[in-house]
């Protein structure tokens, strides 16, 4: 992505840096070309496992079900269907 120094500065504040720190940034056209040269042609993703591992800690719902089904589990737990 390119750098938005402004954009950036609201992550900072909602403890989102290990989001931004796991993707690549560029500042310049040569750093775009760069990263689609080298991460999307070439497939030498070196962030990757970073980002799955953040995916895993910080978005996805427990129990490895969707939220709509965590919810329906819960729902059941309560009223005992």
């Amino acid at each position: 992505m390119v750098i938005d120094d402004y954009v950036l500065s609201g992550f900072s504040t909602l403890g989102g840096n290990k989001i931004v720190d796991a993707h690549y940034h560029s500042r310049t056209k040569e750093d775009v070309e760069s990263f689609i040269k080298d991460v999307v042609i070439s497939g030498e993703d070196t962030m990757k496992q970073r980002r799955e591992a953040l995916i895993k800690t910080h978005l996805q719902p427990p129990n490895n079900n969707s939220a709509s089904r965590n919810i329906m589990n819960e729902i059941y737990r309560i009223t005992g269907k």
